[in-house]
């Protein structure tokens, strides 16, 4: 399983976070770029380590079982054990395209007891429209049902119309399925990316889509500019 890449499972489940240009709040799932797994011998996934583009640990997972992990070192985990949580159980798929992918993953603190993350939820569902793209993530309960979060949050919808199958457009919804805005101000994000899959252009948007300056930023687009082998030289913010 790989978490990190664009539409991935783990960008939804992570908070939105702090990159290393700034105090610009952006999903993982957009800083993220590699990905190392440690292997048994007999090919069971021990850990996994997820890297940005300047080559930093954004976060560890060490798996226990083969569907229950804990947070290692790195800048989101360290945040995410800061609320309370040390663990992740994952509930996969056992039927259709996307057996054996996770569909749920749910938070527990570090005797095994469910644990809200700081933004009041337990657990994100995921949707696919293929094997490859998550198209909605549903925040859970400590029951496992679909409940909003400390801002009315209920799901999380994703499209994807990119030559490199990347996200465009992230949009949240509150329980009567309208646009809502999200504790930074946005209630969408929409990418832009360059002819090589770079992420070009991020724009917060309103619940009507128009762009709305994000608070901790105080600007509502973000613009990156890239050299030769695809490092981050130039990032601009109106």
């Amino acid at each position: 399983p790989v978490f990190a890449l664009s539409g991935s499972n783990l960008g939804r489940f992570l908070p939105l976070a702090r990159d290393t240009f700034g105090s610009f709040s952006i999903p993982t799932y957009l800083l993220a770029r590699r990905v190392l797994f440690e292997r048994s011998h007999d090919g069971r996934i021990l850990a996994q380590r997820v890297y940005n583009a300047s080559d930093q640990v954004l976060y560890t997972l060490q798996y226990l079982e083969p569907n229950l992990a804990k947070f290692g070192d790195g800048p989101f985990g360290e945040a995410i054990r800061e609320s309370g949580i040390s663990h992740v159980r994952f509930v996969r798929f056992d039927t259709g395209p996307e057996t054996g992918r996770y569909k749920e993953m749910l938070f527990l603190d570090s005797s095994g007891k469910p644990k809200p993350a700081r933004d009041g939820t337990y657990g994100t569902r995921f949707a696919f429209d293929s094997p490859q793209h998550v198209v909605e993530a549903i925040n859970l309960d400590q029951n496992a049902n679909p409940a909003p979060d400390k801002v009315g949050i209920v799901r999380v919808i994703m499209t994807y119309d990119d030559t490199w199958g990347n996200m465009i457009r992230l949009k949240n919804l509150d329980a009567d399925g309208q646009s809502i805005s999200d504790s930074a101000g946005s209630a969408e994000l929409a990418m832009t990316y360059d002819r090589y899959g770079n992420l070009q252009q991020l724009v917060c948007l309103d619940k009507d889509g128009r762009p709305v300056t994000q608070r901790v930023l105080g600007a509502a687009i973000r613009t990156f500019a890239y050299d030769d082998r695809g490092n981050i030289v130039e990032n601009s913010f109106k």
